[in-house]
Formats: C-alpha cells, sequence, structure tokens
C-alpha cells in the first residue's frame, strides 16, 4: 500500500477521529505524511508516569483503532507514527544526585521494542513494563553520558557501569569526554567512588555483584566484565536482550 492511501485511510480512521487537531495526531500529519501544518500543543503533562501512560495510550490506540480494523500492516509506516508523536518520559524525571540535576535514563527504548516486536500488543505491554521504573540517572549535560554510550557502547548499560567504575578508579575510559563535562565531572567528584554510586541505585545484587563487578549481561551466568569488548553494536542479540530484562525484572521484585 503507498503512504497517499495509507494517508486516506487515516484520515478515515477511528484513531483520527479521536485525535484529530491535537499534538498527537499533528505529528504524525507532519512527520508521516508530510502535511504542512501548525502543530498544537500538549497540556498537562507533569511527571514521568503521565508521559508513560499517554505514550502506552496512543499506542495502543493506533494498534486498535488504526491498523487492526482497517487491516493496515506496513510496519515501517506504523512504526514511524509512533516514533512521530513519542515523548520522552526521562527528562520528566529529574532528580538531584551528587548535588547535580540528573534526567532518568531508559534502558530499553522505544525504538527497539518496535523494532522488535512491530506495533503490537506484545510492544505495548514490553514498554509499560520496562519503562515502568527508572532506574539510572545521569547528569542533565549536552552530549552527557546519556547521549554518549549510547554511540559509544550502543546503549549497553553494563559496558557504561564498567566504563564509571574505570573512571571512579582512575583508570582509562571511554566517555572520558562527557566525564570531563562541567556538571559531571563535579557529579563525580561529589559522588566519591563507584560503590556509593551502586548504592545510590541500588543495583547491588541486579547490575553489580557483591563485590561491586559489573555482570556482563551478554551471558546467562553470573559472569562479570573484565575488559572491553572489541565492538559494541547499537543491534544488540536477543541473549542480551533478554538478561537485561531479567535484571530490571529482579530490580523492581
Amino acid at each position: 500500500m503507498i503512504k497517499e492511501d495509507i494517508l486516506k485511510c487515516y484520515q478515515q480512521s477511528s484513531f483520527y477521529d479521536k485525535y484529530k487537531d491535537t499534538y498527537v495526531s499533528d505529528k504524525i500529519l507532519k512527520e508521516c505524511f508530510g502535511c504542512e501544518l501548525k502543530l498544537h500543543r500538549v497540556y498537562g503533562l507533569k511527571t514521568y508516569e503521565q508521559v508513560l501512560q499517554l505514550n502506552s495510550n496512543v499506542m495502543s490506540d493506533v494498534l486498535n483503532l488504526f491498523s487492526n480494523p482497517l487491516n493496515i500492516k506496513d510496519e515501517k509506516t506504523l512504526c514511524d507514527m509512533i516514533y512521530a508523536f513519542y515523548i520522552d518520559p526521562d527528562g520528566y524525571d529529574v532528580r538531584t544526585i551528587g548535588g547535580v540535576s540528573c534526567s532518568a535514563d531508559g534502558l530499553i527504548s522505544i525504538k527497539r521494542i518496535c523494532r522488535k516486536y512491530g506495533v503490537s500488543e506484545e510492544a505495548i505491554r514490553e514498554y509499560k513494563r520496562y519503562r515502568k521504573i527508572p532506574i539510572f540517572f545521569f547528569p542533565q549535560e549536552r552530549n552527557g553520558i546519556n547521549m554518549t554510550r549510547a554511540s559509544v557502547f550502543g546503549d549497553k548499560i553494563d559496558a557504561t557501569l564498567f566504563d564509571l567504575k574505570r573512571r571512579f578508579e582512575g583508570r582509562s575510559c571511554r566517555l572520558d569526554s562527557a566525564y570531563d563535562l562541567p556538571k559531571t565531572k563535579k557529579w563525580i567528584e561529589e559522588i566519591g567512588s563507584f560503590e556509593n554510586l551502586v548504592n545510590i541505585y541500588g543495583i547491588k545484587g541486579t547490575f553489580v555483584n557483591d563485590n561491586y563487578e559489573v555482570f556482563d549481561l551478554e551471558e546467562s551466568d553470573d559472569r562479570v566484565i573484565m575488559e572491553y569488548a572489541n565492538d559494541y553494536s547499537w543491534n544488540w542479540s536477543d541473549a542480551y536482550y533478554q538478561h537485561l530484562k531479567s535484571k530490571i525484572d529482579e530490580f523492581m521484585e
């Protein structure tokens, strides 16, 4: 089905009836279908939980008010619709750690979920569960840890923790450009040690062992990271994805 035909179906859908003249539909029309229009604003979003719920509700409506009833199975277009309206909840949970404002850093992105499951009930369940509770918070700073770890380590949190551990120990590491930023440098100095950081996050026994060694999430047992990998790809193995979910499950228990 060509994009023009999908647009016609969209404008005849119950989803469009529900979201017409709102930020959600405006973003979809503009970014997915190239329509020129003035964007409506979003009002009333103040918390991480509110944003998470909005995203979940609209994802469900894309599936049940558009895709399923009209038999639209173009996964690229459906995923692009999600990416268009999606609001990242991470910026809505800001906490002061080490005297520095830090925002949440989700471990499994919406793009990763959609690429794995498409726009489906499973994707919605996955999103609601594994983005429900933020675990890690990093300083709010341009080109900081949140952004840099994605490009350097393929968004892998275990590699990021291993690198942070090396920084606290005064060893060479790969995110120095982020660590040397003013706010992040102060954050590291105020926290003082990797052990303190682990205790602040409450991740002992889940992401690190009792000796504060970082679990290797590529492995299914309790092996820890001893050295950097030869390569870090944004495309995770199924094993890594499942092991990360298991660690999040353990954290939430």
